[in-house]
């Protein structure tokens, strides 16, 4: 008699195989949420996850900001270089329209910091696109990126894993 190991892992890795094997429509974005959906017994999630979105939105203001940091930053150099003081550096027409931009690209940065984890992800994907945004900005930093990325990932991977109820709704249908 042959004794055969059922694991969660390998029912996930055949239920993806088999979603993988036909692509539908909707597969090609979210080449697991079929897989996912059919053991779940519900339909996948319908169009683009807003998740993946702000992320990239966040990403592109992340180096936006960056970027006119060290122009701000350049140009504050030449002007110390050639004598200027902080308040001559802050009257320089040049500095001042480039540290209003600056400041102005620092803002949008923050509400996008801020929308990213209050934006539910619908799917495997959006879930990565949080854990990769939090991920470059701590790699960047070295000290750790924006923990609301990672515990907001981690509360829409439950979700995904246990429906909207969460884990006590699991425990409520083993009962039943």
């Amino acid at each position: 008699m042959t004794s055969m190991n059922l694991s969660r892992r390998s029912i996930l890795a055949g239920a993806s195989a088999v979603a993988l094997a036909a692509p539908g429509p909707a597969d090609a974005a979210d080449p697991f949420g079929a897989a996912i959906a059919s053991l779940e017994g519900r339909a996948p999630a319908a169009g683009p996850d807003p998740a993946i979105a702000v992320c990239a939105r966040w990403v592109k203001a992340w180096r936006d900001v960056s970027e006119a940091a060290d122009r701000s930053g350049d140009r504050m150099g030449q002007l110390r270089a050639a004598g200027f003081t902080d308040e001559a550096i802050s009257e320089d027409p040049e500095y001042r329209v480039l540290d209003a931009s600056f400041s102005r690209l620092e803002r949008e940065e923050d509400d996008l910091r801020n929308e990213v984890p209050t934006t539910p992800a619908t799917t495997l994907h959006g879930v990565i696109a949080k854990l990769s945004a939090w991920r470059m900005e701590e790699e960047h930093y070295g000290t750790g990126g924006d923990e609301r990325f990672v515990q907001s990932a981690l509360s829409d991977l439950r979700r995904l894993v246990h429906g909207d109820a969460g884990p006590a709704a699991d425990e409520g249908r083993a009962a039943a």
